[in-house]
Order: structure tokens, then sequence, then C-alpha cells
């Protein structure tokens, strides 16, 4: 185990999203963080930018431009 902030979420994440990218089902819950914190950090690890630009909304022109598509893509889907 590691301590709050030792990255044991994204990396949960990071697995969840890689195992659905190769067709696999998968799902992805924590009792640490919110649905919206999730979908952020899916957005961040999606679009390759810093979950702390996404959240405090300093993207430049170009991020800007090239997070919304991708922001869409990594939106977290229910298991069916």
């Amino acid at each position: 185990m590691s301590d709050s902030g030792g990255g044991k979420t994204s990396f949960s994440l990071q697995q969840c999203r890689f195992a659905a990218s190769q067709g696999l089902k998968s799902a992805f819950f924590s009792i640490e963080i919110t649905d919206e914190e999730a979908a952020l950090q899916a957005a961040a690890q999606q679009a390759h930018m810093s979950l702390g630009r996404i959240d405090a909304i300093t993207l430049n022109s170009k991020e800007n431009a090239g997070s919304t598509g991708k922001a869409d893509a990594a939106r977290l889907r229910p298991v069916t």
C-alpha cells in the first residue's frame, strides 16, 4: 500500500481504461473519490494533460481546442 497521493487510484483507472480499450469488460469504482473526480482523471489521462491544469481550468488555447473530443471519449460508461 501507498500513502495518499501515491497514484493508486490513477494507476487503477489507467488499467481499467486499457482493458476496456482492448475490448475487455472492465469496471472502476472507488470509495476515495467521487464519480466527477474519476471522470476528470480519465479525461486528463486520455488528453495527456495534468489533472491539476484541467481541474483549475488553466489550459492554453491549443490544449482547450484539442481536449473537447478527448474528454468525451474518456467519459466513464456503466458496464452492461
